[in-house]
């Protein structure tokens, strides 16, 4: 149990042992009064037990969604679906110590002040009404019952979880008619095999960058990310500065959804279904064939590097699974002595050390004859706020954009080492956000924001094989990046497609294109028995 847990259980029980005491010396003081027996029955303290357990229940519903309404804004059922299933680590509650800071404070003060507008209202309808007894506990029962069930209802309301439901059971035929499955698709890999750096920037999207380059921020804060995604490809407007990228729908617009997106070509779709995401689980997708399966078939050196713990919604296993990554995270560089045994910041190590370590694989590995295929996964732009290492400057107001405009910077420098060494010439490097920021709060208040803005994922393509053949802005999203990457390997792929996803330097359309976009989003959130069956593994 972490600290911030601690917390809310002790508020939570020292705010239920309070109103117990106080209401239990109140009892004996009435019954000395009135000449009562001075032994209080079992049935008052389950009567009051009872209520507070509702005030305390009812409020904690009550916070929570107005947290989460205030800080995530875009979060959705799928995504909470997810994570209430997937092994988390302790990592992953430092993005919710608001909450739970909240939560100790209001669920003390809401159920004090619930318990004395109880009791001034008891007292009131008491002496007004003059109610039989058994009336007024009836009707005390049903008002206590109705605070909980209330904020059921205001969470129902705004996660939108009657049409949630709806759509789950709904069923889609999405698979069987357009999903190409990669394992048996006639791809063409070139005799000599071109290297790929991955690079996965935790929360960066374009919206950072001024509207003169398609953004919403006063600053630019990501220039030099800019100019990688204006001078390579983006798939947008031919000849223009402004940033493109895929946008993201519900079903890929979180850090797992995305990955299992932009590498398998579908969105994570397992519904209310935990089977394939809790603990222990050694199975991910076990039907799915995705970029590291295809990487490892056609001999691939394949690596996963990031500064946390790899286990985190069960990424180790993703990728063991898939492709057999030598996974090199947090645990890796700590167990093998590369970081201090007892070092620890924000989620791990720090960007700046991550591109160091991949700094010295790539080094080795350049000098092979196998091909590798690198992937890394950047952490210190996470939210809220982001972690601000060494190399961060005090340029901006707040510290999260002083954190994306130091990330921009890293970057960056680590494309350019990259393009100074021998291997750059048959080497393709893709640097790609993940998702939107989830800080809502942040993005509102960017000085350029509005409802309308389209908010896409930053992408820049660097030294692919082929040439886009488009010169108009594509509409595409994370799933088109799995053929789109085999593509600007130099593999020739018939049909461009897998998986869901549409090759990008080919002028076929993609689903998004071909079916529009409120269509496609509301097919992938529908329950699939070829999804279940065939891609994740379970039938039902």
């Amino acid at each position: 149990m972490n600290a911030y847990s601690i917390l809310l259980l002790s508020s939570c029980v020292l705010t239920f042992a309070f109103l117990m005491v106080i209401d239990t010396l109140l009892e004996k003081r009435r019954r000395k009064k009135g000449n009562l027996s001075r032994k209080i029955p079992t049935r008052f303290f389950v009567a009051r037990g009872f209520t507070y357990l509702a005030f305390m229940l009812g409020t904690g519903i009550l916070v929570a969604t107005i947290w989460m309404r205030q800080n995530f804004k875009e979060t959705d059922l799928a995504s909470l679906f997810f994570h209430m299933h997937v092994q988390l680590t302790s990592t992953d509650i430092k993005n919710f110590r608001g909450l739970y800071k909240c939560l100790s404070l209001f669920i003390p003060i809401g159920s004090l002040l619930l318990s004395l507008l109880g009791k001034a209202c008891s007292h009131a309808f008491i002496v007004a009404v003059r109610p039989h007894r058994i009336v007024y506990n009836m009707l005390r029962t049903l008002v206590i019952i109705a605070y909980p069930i209330v904020s059921i209802c205001v969470v129902c309301s705004y996660f939108k979880v009657i049409p949630y439901i709806k759509q789950r059971l709904d069923t889609t035929t999405i698979y069987e008619e357009y999903y190409v499955d990669p394992k048996t698709a006639n791809v063409i890999f070139p005799e000599k095999k071109r290297n790929l750096i991955y690079i996965y920037l935790e929360s960066v999207e374009n919206s950072y960058a001024t509207p003169e380059y398609g953004g919403v921020s006063e600053f630019n804060l990501i220039p030099e990310l800019t100019e990688l995604s204006v001078k390579y490809e983006n798939f947008g407007d031919r000849g223009s500065k402004i940033l493109h990228g895929p946008t993201p729908v519900s079903q890929n617009a979180w850090t797992m959804a995305s990955l299992v997106g932009q590498t398998c070509g579908i969105p994570i779709n397992f519904g209310f279904d935990s089977a394939m995401m809790g603990e222990g689980v050694d199975e991910y997708l076990p039907g799915a064939f995705n970029l590291g399966d295809m990487l490892k078939r056609e001999g691939y050196d394949l690596c996963y590097m990031v500064g946390s713990d790899a286990r985190f919604v069960a990424m180790d296993v993703f990728m063991r699974k898939h492709g057999d990554y030598q996974i090199r995270d947090y645990y890796y560089y700590r167990d093998n002595h590369l970081i201090p045994r007892n070092y620890f910041v924000w989620w791990g190590f720090e960007d700046y050390r991550l591109l160091e370590f991949a700094k010295d694989y790539l080094t080795e590995a350049g000098s092979s004859d196998k091909p590798f295929a690198l992937t890394l996964m950047t952490m210190d732009t996470h939210f809220t706020d982001g972690y601000k290492c060494e190399h961060c400057e005090d340029i901006y107001p707040k510290q999260y954009d002083n954190v994306i405009a130091c990330s921009s910077k890293l970057v960056s420098a680590f494309v350019e080492w990259v393009q100074q060494q021998p291997f750059y010439e048959n080497t393709t490097i893709v640097v790609i956000g993940d998702h939107p920021t989830m800080d809502s709060r942040y993005y509102d208040e960017l000085k350029y924001a509005t409802e309308d803005y389209v908010r896409r994922n930053f992408i820049s393509v660097i030294n692919a094989a082929v040439e886009n053949p488009c010169d108009f802005a594509r509409q595409y999203q994370v799933i088109d990046m799995y053929p789109t990457t085999v593509a600007a390997l130099g593999a020739i792929i018939e049909g461009d497609r897998l998986g869901l996803g549409t090759n990008l330097y080919s002028a076929k359309p993609t689903l998004y294109e071909e079916l529009g976009k409120d269509y496609f989003d509301k097919e992938i959130m529908k329950n699939s028995s070829f999804y279940n069956k065939k891609l994740a593994g379970f039938d039902r």
